[in-house]
């Protein structure tokens, strides 16, 4: 395994500079969307940037893939803030990187083109709507691929264990499709069902 992530991780280092856009892949979104039976749910990485509640609890592998997929617009993050660090904070969920050729990844900051979860009374969602990058790591540069309006959901804490909320993936490789779902308060959020097709 550990041969496997240097590799994809060493490609994803050399390559990164020379991303080339490509169109994105088939969506399907919203209650609608019927998922197949057997698919191996589990839930997606996550790894943060400039947030101290994290530190040391973090997977290094995952952080360091992270931080290679997304490092133009995490260092763009190094700007005089109020935070303690001094920088914005970033969060990040991405699929394993030790399955197939791609990485579906997401970022949720301050320069990240997403939508926040609703504040104030009432409320009940807490999940952002971002953008989600597919990664084709295969490729030589390394491509990527963009799906708008995904849903980002991770929380830790006392009242919001990570059991209870986050977000999951499935992958079935035979026909090329991913899926994903969202896991609020233990519950599926049918809003958030996706299906790509790549």
């Amino acid at each position: 395994m550990t041969s496997i992530f240097a590799r994809k991780c060493h490609k994803l280092l050399t390559a990164f500079f020379l991303l080339a856009g490509v169109a994105t892949g088939a969506v399907a979104q919203n209650k609608s969307v019927q998922f197949p039976g057997g698919l191996k749910w589990e839930p997606m990485h996550y790894a943060s940037f400039n947030f101290q509640p994290d530190e040391g609890s973090l997977d290094p592998k995952i952080k360091a893939v992270a931080y290679t997929l997304w490092k133009s617009k995490l260092d763009a993050l190094n700007v005089p803030t109020n935070s303690p660090r001094g920088k914005h904070p970033a969060f990040v969920l991405l699929s394993s990187p030790y399955q197939g050729n791609q990485i579906f990844s997401m970022v949720f900051s301050a320069v990240e083109h997403c939508v926040p979860p609703g504040n104030g009374p009432g409320i009940v969602d807490m999940y952002a709507l971002c953008p989600m990058s597919i990664f084709q790591v295969n490729a030589a540069p390394v491509r990527v691929k963009e799906i708008p309006n995904m849903c980002f959901l991770y929380l830790n804490d006392s009242d919001n264990p990570a059991a209870k909320n986050h977000t999951e993936f499935a992958f079935l490789e035979a026909n090329r499709t991913a899926y994903f779902r969202v896991i609020q308060n233990g519950k599926e959020v049918p809003d958030c069902n996706r299906i790509i097709r790549l």
